[in-house]
C-alpha cells in the first residue's frame, strides 16, 4: 500500500520568546511554515538531540523484541523494579539500563 503523500502547505504552531512561550491562537499571527521545513527542523531538532549522548528511549514492543521476550514478561519485569522512564501515560526504557538491571538481578527460573 503507498502512503498518500501530503501537500506542502504552512503549518502554524506556537512559538518561543526570551520570556515565555506563546501560545498558538488562530487570529493572531504565528510561526508558519510549510510541512518539509517543519520535517526538516523536526530532524535537525532530533539529529542534535542525538549528538548529545542522551540515551535512546524505546517503547515496550521494541525493548521486547531486543531481548527477546514476550511484552507480557516486560510488564512482569517492570512489576519487579526493571528501570523505566514515564512519558505521559506510557512508559519507555533505556536498553542499557535495562540490561544492566537483568544482569544485577543473577540468573532466575523465571521462564515466559
Amino acid at each position: 500500500m503507498q502512503e498518500e503523500r501530503q501537500p506542502d502547505v504552512p503549518v502554524r504552531t506556537s512559538y518561543l520568546t526570551n520570556s515565555s512561550q506563546r501560545e498558538f491562537r488562530p487570529d493572531e499571527p504565528a510561526v508558519t511554515m510549510t510541512r518539509g521545513e517543519l520535517a526538516l527542523l523536526v530532524e535537525t531538532a532530533c539529529s542534535a538531540a542525538l549528538a548529545t549522548g542522551l540515551p535512546l528511549l524505546i517503547d515496550k514492543q521494541r525493548l521486547s523484541e531486543q531481548i527477546d521476550v514476550s511484552p507480557a514478561q516486560i510488564d512482569r519485569l517492570r512489576k519487579r523494579g526493571m528501570p523505566c522512564v514515564p512519558v505521559g501515560t506510557s512508559v519507555r526504557f533505556v536498553a542499557q539500563d535495562v540490561v544492566a538491571w537483568l544482569r544485577a538481578q543473577g540468573p532466575s527460573n523465571d521462564s515466559e
